[in-house]
């Protein structure tokens, strides 16, 4: 790098994450050195803004992980509750305030006897108030919930005090309160903020300030949660993310897979971004010698990992390759299980299992393979950290990350997802190689990961964000409505017409017809075709079949149409209580709601 050149924007960049704990995984790891990387390669200083209250100090938190090198000395970690409590009564004063302050009547206002966090609860355990106290014995945050009727769950009313007990500011939630802190953070100098935290997204996808570009950093395809295969649900606060994508002036994601997804859901529009993690921390020191028959399989010991069929396939390939063995590093729930079936394979002389050890990847460096069976992954970085250290990887071409890294039959190989005969062949055709062939293999694996290097990403940041700053745009929201004309169930899907109006229905506004799950287990948009009718949109839109069949029976979606202008945002239920509804029709069974909107069952079709 040439001295003095600088890879990123010549602006102030923030991270935001919830929390940085003592200990932490994958999601904080990344951003962390992320945020080490920018920091070091172009010499500035990176503030990592954390909301969580269980955050503890977070300037001996900051010493701490500088101390141990887990982040750069250019790092400063920042906690809205430390300072809030910490600030001066000059500052208290300069915080934006949603409401006009008002001070709570004394039997509003709870003791502290000593306690730093004192709560009030209703008879079935429900909080209904929770305050905090600075170290002096004054209050510095009172989050009272229950202010429509006192003892009762209903209305919001979050106060911050001075220590002489003067409310100076109040909101009606703890997200306009962390904004307000965001906004004395940011202040009015043209910056970054790149928010790490699906959930923390979730909080502030509507913080539009004309000054602030904002990326979100999109970790975990929670996509996948909702399938039925995983069989888990999404936090509201992470719906409220994926839902509310189109805000962000940019949204990364880790894969060009996972990319292509969104998009083919709708959850993205048009502001996506591909830009991986970096490879912080590879396999260090030189190779003994790579053993041609012994394997390294680094991670978890979960059953989305699906190791019990990487020991199969090592079971079949053993008959062609008698010498195969293989060493396991990592633990979890799937520990005993998997140690009972390498007993039960007989393979109790080939596979042993060395538990958890932070050194494991160094293992890499004198392995010939390793293998990567999971359901599905974010990034992969274990194979990043395999192929850095010339361990060939041999990997299920699975959503996301291993296509994206691997170039079969070049770095390594891609077997077809959960064909373990296609697995065990590929362990066999390594073995069998002839040492011109798997040293270039090697060596193709080695630069490979070198792409990935903390610079080469840096400077993928830099060139995205510079593009991103100059379309990025303060959205508002828009005022939409909608009303169905008509709806037809068949074969294909669901066709819906309806007529949107309001200030954001404009003739160069995109349309995307949505469904969200009221148990958060589905979300998606289609595109819809719109044209201008009077001073209306005429919109149309068919969601496929295959879209609606994916989603469990028993479901209820609810459908939205969504209004995307160059800097309006409207959403909008569709009323159709005056239209009337098909008939259900292979699971598929159309309804207006007792509000009047329309909503879509999925019922097990009758046989």
């Amino acid at each position: 790098m040439i001295l003095g050149e600088k890879l990123l924007p010549a602006v102030p960049i923030y991270v935001l994450v919830s929390v940085v704990p003592e200990s932490f995984g994958g999601l904080t790891t990344a951003a962390l050195q992320r945020s080490s990387a920018f920091a070091d390669l172009d010499q500035r200083n990176i503030e990592v803004l954390t909301k969580s209250d269980e955050m503890i100090d977070p300037e001996l938190r900051t010493r701490q992980l500088q101390e141990k090198g887990q982040i750069s000395h250019k790092v400063n970690i920042r906690n809205v509750w430390f300072e809030l409590e910490r600030m001066s009564e000059d500052d208290l004063v300069k915080v934006s305030t949603e409401l006009e302050p008002r001070v709570p009547s004394d039997d509003h206002m709870l003791e502290s006897n000593g306690q730093r966090v004192v709560r009030r609860t209703a008879a079935d355990g429900s909080v209904l108030q929770t305050d905090r106290f600075r170290r002096d014995g004054t209050c510095v945050i009172s989050d009272r919930r229950d202010l429509a009727e006192k003892g009762k769950r209903g209305g919001r009313l979050v106060t911050l005090f001075t220590r002489e007990g003067r409310a100076v500011a109040q909101w009606r939630s703890l997200k306009q309160m962390y904004q307000s802190w965001m906004d004395m953070v940011i202040g009015d100098e043209e910056s970054i903020l790149i928010i790490d935290s699906a959930p923390t997204g979730g909080l502030f996808y509507d913080y539009q300030r004309d000054n602030v570009t904002m990326v979100q950093c999109i970790h975990t395809h929670h996509l996948r949660q909702m399938h039925r295969d995983v069989r888990s649900k999404n936090t509201v606060d992470v719906m409220r993310l994926l839902t509310h994508l189109d805000w962000f002036d940019a949204v990364a994601v880790l894969t060009r897979g996972q990319n292509e997804d969104f998009i083919e859901s709708g959850v993205i529009a048009t502001n996506s971004v591909v830009l991986p993690n970096m490879l912080v921390d590879p396999p260090r020191g030189e190779a003994a010698g790579h053993d041609r028959s012994r394997g390294v399989i680094v991670g978890r010991h979960a059953s989305v990992k699906r190791l019990d069929h990487a020991l199969t396939a090592i079971a079949i390939a053993a008959d062609t390759a008698p010498d195969l063995y293989v060493d396991l590093y990592g633990h979890g729930a799937q520990s005993d299980k998997l140690a009972t079936l390498t007993e039960q394979l007989g393979l109790g002389a080939r596979v042993t299992q060395h538990g958890y050890d932070p050194r494991g990847k160094e293992q890499f460096k004198d392995a010939s393979f390793t293998i990567l069976c999971s359901k599905y992954e974010g990034f992969g970085l274990v194979l990043l950290e395999a192929m850095f250290g010339g361990c060939i990887p041999i990997a299920y071409d699975i959503d996301f990350g291993p296509s994206d890294l691997i170039t079969d039959g070049v770095d390594g190989f891609l077997v077809p997802d959960g064909d373990v005969d296609a697995l065990a062949a590929a362990i066999a055709k390594l073995h069998a190689m002839d040492e011109k062939q798997v040293a270039r293999m090697r060596r193709a694996a080695i630069r490979r990961a070198r792409e990935f290097s903390p610079k080469n990403v840096t400077k993928r940041w830099g060139s995205t964000l510079a593009e991103v700053r100059e379309r990025r745009r303060t959205l508002r929201e828009s005022s939409t409505t909608a009303e169905l004309t008509s709806i037809c169930v068949s074969d294909v899907g669901v066709r819906i017409s309806a007529e949107v109006s309001g200030d954001g229905a404009t003739e160069d506004c995109s349309v995307m017809v949505g469904w969200i799950g009221r148990g958060r287990e589905a979300y998606g948009r289609v595109e819809a075709q719109a044209r201008r009718y009077g001073n209306n949109l005429h919109v149309d839109a068919t969601i496929d079949r295959n879209r609606l069949d994916a989603i469990e029976p028993g479901a209820v979606l609810d459908i939205y149409i969504d209004v995307l202008g160059e800097e309006s945002w409207g959403r909008s239920r569709i009323a159709s209580a005056n239209s009337p509804m098909p008939e259900p029709h292979m699971g598929i069974a159309p309804y207006t709601t007792v509000g009047g909107s329309l909503s879509i069952g999925r019922v097990s079709p009758k046989r």
